[in-house]
């Protein structure tokens, strides 16, 4: 079984053209497993770099990925797509303090509503 999932994850690297000797692929049960992993990375990076992680969400986010922010030194939560847009473009207040790390997530799809997110943040 180690062999075919190390073909597996060759192949879908391969699919989405970056290398392999830099990338690796990690399969996980869900995407709050997936972000839970990504949290843990940033943590560790953070402790090494006596740095603060912070941890970015939008409001319409489920339930188990905005429980998460409890992983960071610090968090927000944008109400607004335009707020999301703002802070992406520079133009608002909310970028990391000096010696952060961050991690901006989101939901594809409203867990409220059904409405979908923007792709492109």
């Amino acid at each position: 079984m180690h062999d075919r999932v190390k073909v597996v994850k060759f192949q879908v690297l391969r699919f989405l053209q970056v290398n392999p000797d830099i990338f690796d692929l990690a399969f996980v049960s869900e995407a709050t497993a997936a972000v839970q992993l990504a949290i843990e990375c940033f943590q560790e990076y953070a402790a090494d770099e006596k740095a603060l992680f912070s941890y970015y969400y939008h409001k319409e986010t489920g339930g188990a990925l905005a429980r998460l922010r409890e992983s960071s030194d610090q968090y927000r939560c944008f109400q607004t797509d335009e707020e999301v847009d703002r802070w992406i473009d520079g133009d608002e207040k909310a970028k990391l303090e000096p010696q952060s790390s961050g991690l901006f997530v989101y939901s594809g799809q409203s867990s409220f509503d059904g409405r979908r997110l923007p792709r492109g943040w």
